[in-house]
């Protein structure tokens, strides 16, 4: 009889350790899937903010490159002005030496 209240004791032991050993592994495998979860969670809006930076950035650097081009178009316009101005002032000194020289010409048949 001593015998088998110590296997009775021993077996309900077991069992008893059998339960709750597997309740907390459940436990535990709860608390991991929440916590992986959470973490999941956090990573994703991490990598949303990532995206939204990088979306600021482009249409920050196509404003950028915009504007470049509108600069670009404008320097070429005064470029050509410029151009255009040197050539008319060119033609004005030549005219200028021309008159100079009829002026000069003039002058020296008058003695």
């Amino acid at each position: 009889m001593t015998i088998e209240i110590s296997l009775l004791i021993t077996l309900v032991s077991v069992g008893f350790a059998v339960f709750f050993g597997l309740r907390n592994l459940k436990r535990n495998e709860k608390t991991d899937v929440k916590e992986e979860a959470t973490s999941m969670a956090i990573l994703v809006v991490k990598l949303e903010n990532i995206e939204n930076g990088i979306t600021d950035i482009k249409s920050e650097i196509n404003s950028i490159k915009d504007g470049v081009q509108k600069d670009h178009d404008k320097l070429i316009t005064v470029i050509e002005l410029v151009d255009n101005v040197n050539s008319r002032v060119r033609e004005l000194t030549n005219d200028v030496h021309r008159l100079e020289a009829e002026v000069n010409e003039v002058k020296q048949g008058a003695k």
